[in-house]
């Protein structure tokens, strides 16, 4: 079930529907998954009845978005947990949780120390907006985590990611360290901001970028750090669009050898809000790639 505010528009409707919500929300009493988004910030004490309500739920998948003061309690027994702009109330009792699948988006130093997480059978991590500490869950997963997104503020880890197998990054710049690091990586999506053409040099394999113009802009993805992926198979660029409601896959899809392995590469686009495009930014990790969608 996903309750979220529409249009900024109307902040605070949330906090305002609070009995009609709950009228819905009781009679789904075995409620496994619930996404409770805001646009603007919502203190969650202000909710009355609902509260009480989610407390009974426990839900094991569970998005949270823009939320305040919101006690670890209600997040104890997710196995899927997405976290985007909330506040942890540091004056309630405290409670471990333990996912499989975790999302940190836009989370500050004093929120990410207070949340007590047990990752030791975390599989999918995204790590976006977030303080660098936020990095140590990777090394104390690296052993079963085998999805992971990370943002611009998180380094390529010293240690090595045995069991990964799906790399989402944001950052061109440290994909060869990357994919050292994580050495079993079989699928590679980068994120790249330009509104470009792509194309694979037939030359070099180098992944460059056009203008409208037909002006190369420079290489995106040069053919030396597609071969660093000793055991890659697909490479995905992703860029985000308000042109598109749903993902979409494009044309260029190409197929060469890098290094030791034929590496397919492929384009996709992603649905990005018009309305405040920075709001709860999309996963570049197409939802099909995984086991089990999130909520």
């Amino acid at each position: 079930m996903t309750i979220e505010e529409v249009h900024p528009s109307e902040p605070d409707w949330i906090g305002r529907a609070d009995v009609e919500l709950v009228t819905i929300v009781s009679e789904l009493p075995h409620l496994a998954a619930l996404a409770l988004r805001a646009w603007g910030t919502v203190n969650y004490k202000n909710f009355r009845a609902l509260r009480d309500v989610l407390r009974s739920l426990c839900p094991v998948a569970l998005e949270l978005r823009c939320l305040r003061s919101i006690p670890p309690q209600l997040f104890a027994g997710a196995r899927a947990l997405r976290l985007d702009r909330v506040h942890i109330d540091r004056q309630a009792a405290q409670c471990i949780c333990a996912p499989v699948a975790l999302e940190l988006c836009s989370i500050l130093q004093n929120d990410f120390a207070a949340l007590q997480l047990d990752v030791r059978k975390l599989t999918r991590l995204r790590l976006d907006g977030v303080p660098i500490e936020a990095g140590e869950l990777m090394a104390r997963s690296a052993t079963t985590l085998q999805m992971l997104e990370v943002g611009t503020s998180i380094p390529a880890p010293q240690a090595p990611l045995p069991a990964l197998r799906v790399l989402a990054l944001r950052d061109l710049e440290s994909v060869r360290q990357w994919l050292r690091a994580a050495p079993g990586t079989r699928h590679l999506i980068v994120h790249i901001a330009l509104q470009v053409r792509l194309a694979v040099s037939k030359e070099s394999g180098d992944l460059v970028a056009w203008s409208a113009s037909t002006v190369p802009r420079g290489v995106m993805l040069d053919a030396d750090t597609i071969a660093e992926g000793k055991a890659l198979e697909v490479v995905t660029v992703v860029t985000y669009s308000g042109q598109v409601d749903k993902r979409q896959w494009q044309d260029v899809a190409v197929s060469r050898r890098y290094g030791e392995n034929n590496v397919e590469i492929r384009c996709m686009r992603i649905p990005q809000s018009r309305v405040a495009p920075m709001i709860s930014r999309p996963s570049l990790v197409d939802p099909d790639i995984l086991d089990e969608n999130w909520v």
